[in-house]
């Protein structure tokens, strides 16, 4: 085994210049509450993300934030013919040319929760009541005051305004105000509501809000405010905007829980529950292109074509969410965020197109194999061979076999053709894709804990409890039980978030660090000695390890020695959530930063190494006594590993190892940071007959003959040389092979080598000089 060289750090970090990361072109999204058609365009008001807009009826979607300052929020959304206005929290800002290009045009220091457009005027309504008013496109503003200010209620801030026909309205927490001279005087209606939509169509106006017990109804007048006629009393509570469209005698009205459709002016209504486990987060607004209607809430958009009976995605993705997965298939590249469900590119992250989405709640984990793609959800999951336009139903929890009404897919795990499933009453197993299922409960585990992560490479399964790590290396046929390490005792605190099994190895990535273990979870050692302590994903690539880390992306082309930063183009903050590896680019899915692709010979490209402060690793020094091999200089610091023939000894950790046969035998000082030094010693089966001594040394420096040389089975014996009056001139206690007549003069000496196997070894030396 070949000895390994000492390696010295100090701690400052760098970054290579070699490598490059470039965002791709999504899944760019948005965080919704508001959706227009305009032009040709469907737009939305992406709050943190941005403005998105989509050409394709939401099928993909593009950000149109050109002119718009960095890291700005849309607070809310108008539209005029071609012309967008967004209220930011720096400012108003105009676009003539569907967002192509913005400019500002105001109110730098203002955030307005509501605005308002028609013809040159426009009016920004202010959370704490009164608002800004420009007669002229933005080019001046006046603040006026509104009925509600000085503000005295918390909700009483300006949440709807609107203008319609000569009289300007405004909707606050509490009560609803017109106006007829752009507000320098005010009317209280005497509809007494709670405001959460004002709109215009057909020459009426539609109010909607809540009432003093929190109902939602729907209100329209057709002479100024003067009269009202109820249209909807629903039993819903407390919505905070609704949707509403109207679109000659048709009517659709979104709110938290239920869509209501009517096809003749409101006289008669269909209402239609909305998916559940949706964020609307008490807002909605209602577009339609053709015969297709769109609702955004806060988590997207969601997609009818049969006048709100039945609903599909069509999310604009979150740039700034989480890209909690990465997985690839045959033809393509896939993300998950658990929010807004998978995204697809077919072509190396250029286009990024969301999914038929097989159910309208939350995905837990995807896993992708070949052309396959599996989908789990809490309950069920699902598979596609077309990247994600059609699907199957491949697995349901059943009650009877799990014995309670919700006992959720923890996660799911898969490498090849084969799948695990965890769940807290046990594990299912497939090795046909889904197609057929095996189950194994809880109780065949010895263990007071919840089953709550699986991971499988081969036919090797490793599940985990918050304590415990049991394996098996037939699929699930039998169990051993391990224990974790000390330092990822402590869940739901401390997580396991990504393994890498070779043979008996298992690198775990935890967010309390990396370790290691090469027994299979017998012993543990924390990998201190890395760029970061939080990390998220681990993937090899040949012999090039890669670490997604809460600092960015490291790399290791050494098993873990040395590290390279292959961080830039990212931020310095970057948590990069996942990473996969094809042959022409490296993918990685960020934490608000959405997808970043890099080419994967770039990656595996060792730059300038990232350097950590750790402690040096001595070289060990053995002694030999026939059949055993001792280290006479190991401290604390360092742990012993011991190999014959280049092979891990399994649990041989002492200073003193007992030889087991004939061979080389190679001791190991190894730190946490993965630092080794080692030496080696032969034991063979050879008699003291066989063993060969040496009586010359030619120390004329060329390399031959220049040091004492002892026969390979006495390395390590005691040496004591002798000048020829008695006089000793060299001694070693453990001799390496290593002495050379330096310091005395040519002649004639005498050696004495004792071994504890072979004996005592006497006789002349003679030491040539020139």
């Amino acid at each position: 085994m070949k000895l390994f060289s000492l390696l010295f750090f100090s701690s400052v970090i760098s970054v290579t210049a070699f490598s490059q990361w470039t965002q791709t072109n999504g899944p760019v999204g948005v965080q919704s509450s508001e959706i227009f058609y305009v032009g040709n365009y469907l737009v939305v008001n992406g709050y943190d993300g941005g403005v998105f807009r989509s050409s394709d009826k939401g099928e993909t979607w593009e950000p149109i934030n050109e002119g718009l300052p960095t890291d700005f929020r849309c607070f809310t959304m108008a539209t005029e013919k071609s012309k967008l206005y967004i209220a930011t929290n720096d400012g108003i800002y105009y676009s003539g040319d569907f967002g192509d290009l913005w400019q500002p045009i105001g109110l730098a220091d203002l955030i307005a929760f509501s605005l308002e457009v028609s013809g040159d005027e426009i009016f920004a309504g202010k959370s704490s009541g009164g608002f800004y008013y420009s007669p002229d496109r933005g080019n001046t503003w006046v603040l006026k005051d509104s009925p509600i200010s000085p503000i005295t209620n918390a909700q009483d801030g300006i949440e709807q305004i609107l203008k319609f026909g000569g009289t300007l309205w405004i909707g606050s927490g509490s009560h609803l105000y017109s106006s007829s001279d752009n507000g320098s005087t005010w009317d209280k209606s005497e509809l007494n509501l709670v405001v959460s939509g004002l709109n215009n169509a057909d020459g009426d106006l539609f109010v909607s809000g809540n009432d003093v017990y929190g109902i939602f109804s729907v209100y329209k007048s057709s002479d100024d405010g003067l009269s009202w006629t109820p249209l909807i009393q629903t039993q819903e509570t407390n919505v905070g905007v609704s949707g509403f469209m109207k679109a000659g005698n048709e009517i659709f009205i979104s709110g938290v829980t239920t869509f209501y459709y009517s096809a003749d002016n409101g006289l008669t209504w269909v209402s239609n529950l909305l998916p559940m486990g949706l964020a609307y987060s008490k807002k909605s607004f209602i577009s339609s292109i053709d015969s297709n209607l769109f609702i955004s809430y806060s988590d997207g958009i969601l997609l009818s074509s049969d006048k709100g009976a039945t609903w599909q995605k069509r999310n604009a993705g979150y740039r700034n969410h989480t890209i909690n997965k990465l997985v690839k298939t045959t033809n393509a590249i896939m993300t998950l965020n658990e929010t807004n469900g998978v995204f697809v590119s077919t072509d190396m992250g250029d286009h990024w197109k969301g999914v038929n989405d097989p159910k309208l709640i939350f995905a837990r984990y995807i896993y992708g194999y070949d052309n396959t793609l599996i989908v789990s959800y809490d309950l069920e999951v699902y598979k596609s061979v077309d990247d994600g336009v059609t699907w199957q139903k491949i697995f349901t929890l059943i009650d009877d076999i799990v014995g309670t009404h919700f006992v959720p897919v923890i996660q799911l795990a898969g490498s090849k053709e084969s799948l695990v499933l965890c769940t807290y009453k046990g594990l299912y197993f497939s090795e046909n894709l889904g197609a057929t299922w095996s189950f194994e409960p809880k109780s065949s585990f010895d263990t007071d804990e919840y089953l709550l992560e699986s991971f499988v490479q081969q036919d090797t399964v490793i599940v985990l409890t918050s304590k415990e790590m049991f394996y098996s290396t037939d699929f699930g046929v039998k169990w051993q039980k391990k224990a974790l390490p000390n330092d990822v005792n402590s869940f739901p605190y401390i997580l396991t978030l990504d393994m890498l099994l070779s043979k008996s190895s298992i690198l775990m990535s935890t967010n309390s660090g990396l370790f290691r273990s090469t027994d299979f979870g017998s012993s543990w050692t924390k990998v201190s000695c890395i760029p970061s302590s939080i990390i998220f994903d681990i993937e090899k690539v040949g012999e090039t390890l890669i670490l997604c880390t809460d600092n960015g992306v490291f790399a290791s082309a050494n098993n873990g020695i040395d590290w390279y930063s292959v961080h830039a183009g990212l931020n310095n903050d970057a948590n990069v959530f996942s990473i996969i590896v094809t042959e022409q680019f490296a993918f990685i899915g960020t934490w608000g930063k959405s997808v970043w692709r890099m080419p994967t010979s770039e990656l595996l490209t060792v730059g300038e190494l990232v350097q950590i402060d750790h402690q040096e690793v001595i070289k060990p020094m053995v002694k030999i006594d026939c059949s055993s091999v001792t280290v006479v200089n190991s401290t604390n610091e360092v742990d012993i590993k011991w190999y014959k023939n280049g092979d891990l000894i399994p649990n041989e950790t002492d200073k003193t190892l007992v030889a087991k046969g004939s061979g080389v035998y190679t001791v190991s000082f190894e730190n946490s940071c993965d630092v080794k030094m080692s030496d080696e010693v032969k034991i063979g089966e050879t008699s003291r007959t066989d063993i060969k001594t040496y009586n010359i040394i030619t120390a004329n420096e060329d390399g031959k003959n220049d040091y004492y040389f002892v026969d390979e089975n006495l390395i390590g014996s005691s040496l004591m040389i002798y000048g020829r009056w008695g006089d000793l001139v060299y001694s070693s206690k453990s001799y390496r092979n290593d002495w050379s007549p330096d310091q005395i003069s040519g002649g004639q000496y005498f050696y004495v080598i004792e071994n504890q196997c072979y004996g005592k070894f006497k006789g002349t030396l003679t030491v040539l000089k020139p």
